[in-house]
């Protein structure tokens, strides 16, 4: 949702009148009005009109036109292209952006007789692909490719307004201040504050009593030192200034970690005050940030949870990370400092997108509706950064703080962008592909069905598993506020929380594959050295994993039973922390299968999920019968980086690996090894060694009299 929701009727007298400073613009330019850009046919240009020695004169308009245009031919067409009878212009709303009230202008350039146009581009060989998909896989750039004669180029171009321009509410893009510290930019803010729906996102204040334990303190001028941290169950809160913006940040390497933190040595000395000036650009940047909002109180983990490896500290570390879902469910809004790697690289810096070509500025006019009177813009689309492309969208943390908090403002390297429960913008208008993806409602939901939170919980796991730690211990702690949180607002639909994993989609969300994904961040992927959760839960393995059936969840039939389980908790009071041991005892059907050759983990297209391309060949023996087999089987990445769990205890005995398939839907198959001797009258252990996806598998290497038997998966 944005500011421009519903294509309006603008005036069809409204026209360019003139240029920047009031120059003229020439009778041709005049003449351009909206309701001929918003017609099929569009507008022909053919150039500035005629002086009377027969020389053409340009107008700004016309000098932008041209050197727009021949600056995005190829050096070949420019040397061909000039305004006239043989080759001239038509000027038309672009219709990927025909919603908006001031949509893009697509410039079509005709050669004679001969023009690509829309019908043409769609059914050419060679033409671009527009469809949504390719669209959404291409960020939603807003580009037209165009073809003259073979010769490509794209061009668009759009109207931009100053976002303090009284005739800024008629626009959808804005143009962005250079100072992200301005008033506009602030005032902006504001303006999105003021448009939230108090039903849907954060109320104004949070009661005192469930405020943070900890915060800083602002104060209510613009002193610097006028800083101190305070422990809440202490202070005198009054009601109306029990309102808190929460920080999401990166911390950075050892080297760029916070050096001004809160210990239990420091904790006194910080309630008596923080000196401004010691703090990294980044807490410093949030205060002012706070301080301009109005707002009084700031949370930020590094000054408000003890930090250190003595006891004190780690206590309240535990204490504190359980509640994280609360301190950003709970604040008046997160600011998260995108664009910075580490604490020390601020927010309110920016670097705005460079645009190669010059814009014109223009002024409209119109006698029907003078408010729409006012000085534009015209000029390139610019391409502003993904929010995903910003380091802070890297880290594992982040991803609870993101989707937890009821309003977020995104401060990325060239503008901010904000997402809440009702709506998603940016600074400048155009819209991002990830903004407003993945949101968490507050509020509890009672309707959801448990194929919706399955699924819905499946994405936030392969999102999570595309993101960095920098401690290898915290995957579960990391994402704990968050399924803590996400159980709560869907009445525990989901069951129990099993080490990453949901109870009562225990079966579906156990045939995660590790693979790469189509959209998002691919990172190594591996094992831990340490232990960190049971084999089967997507929490024991490092890198990125996909559901690839997950199109099948709910479906079954399903050919196991787990009959019980047992987790290990870190700390017992706390079953969404981390894990030290834990097992599933199962009831199912294991075949005796050996994997004797294999691709290779980096071969380019063995690990394409279902329908996406080649499938890889795998020879194995099933129950003494060798088959090679076309499938999808994935195997899950060992401590080495590169090679698989298979490969990896291959090498460790010199010996092909004995495994097992253990049938768990109709055409999914977890592939097991056992684990440690078999003792009589003991159940079997396994681990898990990865998935497999194939037709018909069980009807023709699954004995139709095959035992089922209880065992433990590890």
């Amino acid at each position: 949702m944005t500011d421009c929701e519903n294509e309006i009727s603008l005036p069809d007298d409204l026209r360019f009148l003139s240029g920047e400073e009031d120059k003229p613009l020439c009778a041709v330019c005049r003449s351009i009005s909206f309701s001929q850009l918003r017609s099929s046919s569009g507008f022909e240009y053919k150039g500035g009109e005629k002086s009377i020695s027969g020389k053409e004169t340009f107008c700004p308009l016309c000098m932008f036109l041209r050197d727009f245009v021949t600056e995005k031919l190829t050096s070949h067409a420019a040397r061909k292209f000039s305004f006239g009878k043989e080759q001239w212009l038509r000027l038309r709303v672009d219709p990927y952006t025909r919603r908006l009230q001031f949509p893009d202008i697509r410039i079509a350039i005709l050669d004679g007789d001969y023009e690509v146009d829309d019908e043409k581009s769609q059914n050419s060989a060679t033409a671009p692909d527009y469809s949504p998909s390719r669209l959404d896989r291409a960020k939603k750039s807003l580009r037209i490719d165009l073809h003259i004669n073979n010769l490509a180029c794209d061009i668009v171009v759009s109207l931009t307004v100053d976002p303090s321009s009284p005739i800024s509410h008629l626009f959808h893009r804005k143009t962005v201040p250079d100072d992200a510290s301005s008033d506009v930019s602030f005032s902006r803010i504001q303006s999105w504050i003021m448009k939230c729906d108090p039903m849907k996102c954060m109320t104004e204040y949070t009661s005192p009593e469930n405020l943070p334990t900890r915060l800083i303190d602002v104060g209510t001028t613009t002193c610097k030192d006028s800083l101190r941290l305070i422990i809440t169950a202490e202070t005198n809160i009054v009601p109306h200034e029990s309102r808190y913006i929460a920080l999401s940040y990166c911390w950075g390497s050892k080297s760029t970690a916070p050096s001004i933190t809160t210990t239990a040595v420091t904790l006194a000395s910080r309630q008596n005050g923080l000196v401004y000036d010691e703090l990294p650009r980044t807490f410093q940047d949030a205060i002012l940030m706070a301080r301009k909002l109005g707002v009084r109180y700031l949370w930020i983990d590094a000054l408000c949870i003890l930090q250190g490896k003595d006891e004190e500290a780690r206590a309240d570390w535990r204490k504190e990370s359980s509640r994280m879902a609360e301190v950003y469910s709970r604040s008046y809004l997160t600011i998260a400092a995108a664009s910075s790697s580490n604490v020390h690289g601020g927010i309110l810096k920016r670097k705005l997108p460079d645009s190669v070509s010059k814009s014109v500025k223009l002024r409209l006019s119109s006698f029907e509706a003078p408010e729409y009177n006012g000085e534009v813009s015209l000029g390139p689309v610019r391409q502003f950064r993904e929010c995903m492309d910003e380091p802070l969208y890297r880290r594992a943390w982040t991803l609870q703080e993101r989707v937890l908090s009821s309003r977020v403002l995104i401060c990325n390297i060239d503008q901010f962008v904000w997402e809440c429960q009702c709506r998603s913008e940016t600074e400048s208008g155009i819209e991002m592909a990830h903004v407003g993806a993945i949101r968490l409602n507050t509020k509890h939901d009672l309707d959801t069905p448990l194929n919706s939170f399955r699924d819905a919980w499946q994405c936030i796991a392969t999102d999570y598993s595309a993101r960095l730690l920098s401690v290898s211990s915290d995957k579960l702690p990391a994402i704990s506020g968050l399924a803590r949180k996400f159980s709560e607002v869907h009445d525990h639909i989901g069951g129990r929380y099993i080490a990453g994993v949901w109870e009562n989609s225990l079966l579906d969300d156990l045939l995660w594959s590790h693979a790469p994904i189509d959209i998002g961040h691919n990172v190594p992927r591996g094992r831990p050295n340490c232990y960190r959760a049971p084999s089967w839960s997507w929490a024991s393995v490092d890198g990125n994993v996909r559901w690839f059936g997950a199109g099948e969840n709910g479906v079954g039939p399903y050919h196991i039973t787990v009959v019980d389980y047992r987790i290990d908790y870190v700390d017992d009071e706390d079953s969404y922390g981390g894990v030290v041991g834990g097992f599933l005892k199962v009831a199912g059907v294991l075949t005796r299968s050996k994997i004797t050759k294999s691709l290779k983990m980096n071969d380019r297209w063995s690990w394409y999920g279902p329908g996406l391309g080649s499938q890889p060949l795998v020879d194995i023996v099933i129950d003494g019968r060798p088959k090679t087999l076309s499938s999808n089987c994935f195997l899950d990445v060992s401590v080495v980086p590169g090679l698989s769990e298979l490969e990896h205890r291959r090498a460790s005995t010199g010996n092909d690996v004995d495994t097992w398939i253990l049938r768990v839907r109709d055409e999914a198959y977890l592939l097991l090894v056992a684990c440690g001797s078999e003792t009589p009258g003991e159940l079997r252990k396994f681990q898990r060694l990865g998935v497999l996806f194939r037709e018909k598998l069980g009807e023709t290497y699954i004995a139709e009299d095959a035992q089922e038997e209880e065992f433990l998966l590890l």
